[in-house]
């Protein structure tokens, strides 16, 4: 009896793995960037809409969307040897009003050098995050209002 009971098991197991197999999710996954203080780094992107997410080891701590159909994760990589070169990634992230989202950064005491750059497509502001990596905040024309451009 136990014998049937494991070669059903096996069965069943075998017909799950093609079917697991296939809703494995393909595209971009997340993007790495070196880090030297979490807590630092996740309030930065806190206040552009992301949450923490998953703490897959010491060195690795995920930031994500609440909405996953906003992008690709973040994985913030603790790097305190050096081989990962901070400031080296640029990160386009769009938001709802650029001028609000920079206003907030300058309140919590992040450095946000000039003011948004508005156009008749899009309001766009480039800055950098507590660890040197390029961000391009982007969103709808005058003031942050309307369809926002994409690259």
């Amino acid at each position: 009896m136990k014998r049937l009971f494991a070669f059903a098991g096996a069965a069943v197991l075998a017909a799950a793995l093609p079917a697991a197999a296939q809703q494995v999710p393909t595209g971009l996954h997340g993007i790495k960037i070196a880090v030297a203080d979490y807590e630092k780094t996740t309030q930065f992107y806190t206040i552009l809409g992301m949450t923490a997410g998953t703490s897959y080891n010491p060195h690795e701590r995920e930031l994500r969307w609440a909405d996953p159909a906003k992008g690709s994760v973040v994985i913030m990589v603790k790097d305190d040897s050096g081989r990962m070169a901070r400031g080296g990634n640029s990160l386009m992230i769009s938001v709802t009003d650029v001028p609000a989202t920079v206003a907030r950064l300058k309140a919590a005491g992040f450095a946000v050098p000039g003011e948004p750059n508005v156009t008749p497509r899009a309001t766009i502001m480039m800055l950098k995050d507590p660890d040197g990596n390029a961000i391009e905040l982007l969103g709808g024309p005058f003031g942050g209002t309307g369809d926002t451009h994409r690259h």
